[in-house]
């Protein structure tokens, strides 16, 4: 009889103590999401596609809940009159304007230029992102013209 509760007893210590890992491991281990977001529109001359890749962790640091996020953007342009060469473009200005942050900036289109296409990339940490189903404001200028898009999310994304 003693020996039984002796193994009772060791049994269920044993029970309490692969729990109570478990526990500990559920609890420091890390959650990773990945989201990723394709916003599209154009203009008469211009078409534009801005990808958001988010990635988010949550975990636990000194018993304390722990966020951040890692955000990969990629702002692409698509001059639609190329094909034609209507336009020697050298110089294009761009903002973008969005609830979470604002992008704006310069790029030689005429030494990034592949086949009508340049692309702008971003890497943030920690930072606000647009909310999936906003609409951002994008605007170009080139050669003394200006036109605005108004960037959607694409749905099927």
């Amino acid at each position: 009889m003693v020996n039984s509760k002796k193994s009772y007893l060791f049994i269920l210590v044993g029970g309490v103590i692969i729990v109570a890992i478990f526990a500990l491991y559920l609890l420091s281990h890390t959650n990773q999401n990945n989201k990723k977001n394709t916003y599209e529109g154009e203009s008469n001359n211009w078409s534009a596609s801005y990808i958001v890749d988010i990635t988010e962790s949550t975990g636990r640091k000194d018993n304390k809940l722990e966020y951040s996020n890692i955000i990969n953007s990629n702002l692409q342009l698509f001059y639609k009159n190329y094909l034609k060469g209507s336009d020697e473009i050298n110089i294009i200005e761009y903002n973008m304007k969005s609830s979470a942050r604002k992008l704006n900036g310069q790029v030689n289109f005429s030494s990034q230029n592949k086949a009508g296409k340049v692309e702008i990339t971003s890497f943030n940490k920690n930072v606000a992102y647009e909310n999936k189903d906003e609409e951002i404001e994008l605007m170009i200028k080139w050669n003394g013209k200006q036109e605005v898009i108004k960037l959607k999310r694409n749905v099927n994304n």
